[in-house]
């Protein structure tokens, strides 16, 4: 059988295991929060270095130019499927959308020792949230006696896709249209604060929540900070 078949086979029955298995070690309290899904909207600062030009559409003496780093301000939404059992948090798979509020950033570089311009486009970041498999991806405590309130603590890793237009000009050379893109693993925690919509909501497994999440890691160590809103399910 293709090793790509069973790879994607065990993916497949780890996420359909991972609420089973944690059902079974920890048993949900019916007066606890429980619940399986989760939407988020959010705002990003992230300091994002030198890109290459690299897609397959980019001229081939052009591959490897540089479009110089910036800081940038992003914004996405993102969903995702955990199981909230009592105190602890499963993650089984999350996604998440951003984009670039700039139009684009323009430097100069190099190609073939010749001096040019290059530019992109809007950055845009697709995040693909990996399962710990068993392990919990984060705790919550309730902070109110009527279990209105709740504080939770999470980690989230995964890889990430990333891609952008980009042209490159200059003296001698026509204006070349390009791409760039690069996969990458990031590593984010995230803290929320949380109140209870039952009455809004019917059950009591519907949360409002002010996240707050550092980036750990992502092409660099601590490069940004996250923050939103998110709605537990």
């Amino acid at each position: 059988m293709p090793r790509h078949i069973v790879a994607l086979a065990l993916v497949v029955a780890t996420l359909l295991a991972a609420p089973r298995v944690a059902h079974a070690k920890y048993k949900c309290s019916e007066n606890h929060d429980r619940g399986f899904a989760f939407v988020e909207g959010f705002a990003t600062a992230l300091s994002v270095p030198a890109l290459t030009v690299n897609g397959s559409d980019t001229p081939r003496r052009l591959v490897g130019v540089q479009v110089p780093g910036a800081t940038e301000a992003l914004v996405g939404a993102g969903l995702g499927l955990e199981l909230r059992c009592d105190y602890i948090l499963y993650d089984i798979v999350n996604v998440r959308y951003a984009v670039s509020l700039d139009d684009g950033l323009a430097g100069t570089a190099s190609a073939d020792d010749t001096t040019v311009n290059a530019s992109r486009g809007a950055i845009q970041v697709l995040d693909v949230g990996v399962p710990l498999v068993g392990l919990p991806s984060g705790f919550q405590v309730y902070v109110d006696d009527k279990r209105d309130f709740k504080l939770s603590l999470r980690a989230d890793l995964g890889v990430e896709r990333v891609w952008a237009s980009a042209t490159v000009a200059g003296a001698g050379v026509a204006p070349s249209p390009g791409s760039i893109y690069s996969w990458n693993p990031y590593v984010r925690a995230q803290a929320a604060l949380c109140t209870r919509l039952g009455a809004v909501i019917p059950g009591d497994g519907a949360w409002a929540c002010l996240t707050v999440s550092p980036v750990i890691y992502d092409r660099s160590p601590f490069p940004g900070v996250s923050g939103g809103l998110r709605l537990d399910l």
